[in-house]
């Protein structure tokens, strides 16, 4: 859950590689992550002037200010910290990203409905609220 956002893209695809790889056959990868295409669509149907700043804040893409660290914490945690988005992905580009790394059975998910009933006991609600919701299946 809003993991791969953090990624860069060459991280993401290592990502999702790893993960086809330590399941075993059969399994089940359910992701949430920001929808890029839903953030865009709001964007560019909002006519007010401060819409390129909810995108940007929304998006967690750009920095309203730099921060100018002041102690030597602030600047590793500015360095090495991954609270940051890196890559954003829709629908579609993330399906690729699955299908190259090996997954099937790629399918828009909701929070409880997956067929096997342990996924509900770990998908918090308030984690699901992202657009962008997956699950797909290891061959």
């Amino acid at each position: 859950s809003n993991v791969l956002e953090h990624l860069s893209l060459a991280d993401s695809r290592i990502a999702l590689r790893n993960t086809y790889r330590l399941l075993r056959a059969g399994g089940i990868f359910r992701l949430v992550l920001p929808d890029l295409e839903h953030l865009v669509r709001r964007y560019l149907d909002d006519p007010s002037p401060n819409a390129v700043h909810t995108l940007m804040r929304d998006s967690g893409l750009g920095r309203e200010a730099r921060r100018r660290p002041v102690r030597p914490a602030d600047w590793a945690i500015d360095l090495f910290g991954n609270t940051r988005h890196l890559w954003m992905y829709d629908f579609k580009a993330l399906v690729a990203a699955l299908l190259d790394a090996g997954f099937q059975g790629i399918r828009r998910a909701s929070r409880g409905d997956c067929e096997d009933p342990q996924f509900l006991a770990v998908e918090e609600s308030d984690r699901w609220k992202n657009p962008l919701r997956v699950e797909c299946h290891r061959a």
